[in-house]
């Protein structure tokens, strides 16, 4: 029985070679946009998944045109617009601010080290970024040292990273680079 199909069909395809192509053709191209729109859903949707409730965040960017047409993004604002998004939109349980910073880091002690962090040598990868303690409310992250609460609630406090803290310190101890 599928012999039969299958002569038959291919008797169909040889006396009809143009509709075939045609058919063949537009098949193929189907299937290849399938599955190039997903793999670009997959991509655009894999990013930022480890973020418990990361349904519930949003990301404000604002953008803008130069005198010469030139579009731009920023993911940064007036340090007002976190305070007037709170107040201003229903719904909106937190909101943390974070700009970035771009300066040289200095460490001191008996090595005196100075990092310069420029985010354009860096991918557009922002490593340094000024933000208050509803960030970490937001973005939950283990902490091996410290606390999320009190973290940043003063001025002149900073949270690193394991991996920044064997940069800026070498083979010091963490317990030990806390403080300093």
């Amino acid at each position: 029985m599928l012999r039969n199909f299958i002569v038959i069909a291919w008797r169909n395809v040889v006396r009809n070679k143009l509709y075939a192509a045609i058919n063949v053709l537009s098949l193929s191209i189907g299937i290849t946009a399938c599955l190039i729109i997903y793999l670009i859903i997959h991509y655009e949707f894999s990013f930022d998944n480890f973020h418990p409730d990361k349904e519930r965040i949003y990301r404000v960017v604002f953008s803008g045109e130069e005198d010469n047409g030139n579009r731009h993004s920023w993911a940064t604002a007036s340090p007002i617009i976190p305070t007037v998004l709170h107040e201003e939109i229903s719904g909106i349980e937190k909101v943390a601010a974070l700009y970035p910073f771009d300066a040289p880091i200095a460490i001191p002690g008996e090595t005196k080290k100075t990092f310069v962090s420029n985010i354009f040598l860096q991918d557009d990868y922002v490593t340094t970024v000024f933000t208050g303690p509803s960030c970490f409310d937001i973005f939950k992250r283990e902490w091996l040292f410290g606390n999320a609460t009190t973290a940043l609630s003063e001025p002149f406090n900073v949270v690193i990273t394991e991996s920044k803290a064997h940069l800026y310190f070498g083979s010091l101890a963490l317990t030990s680079v806390i403080g300093k």
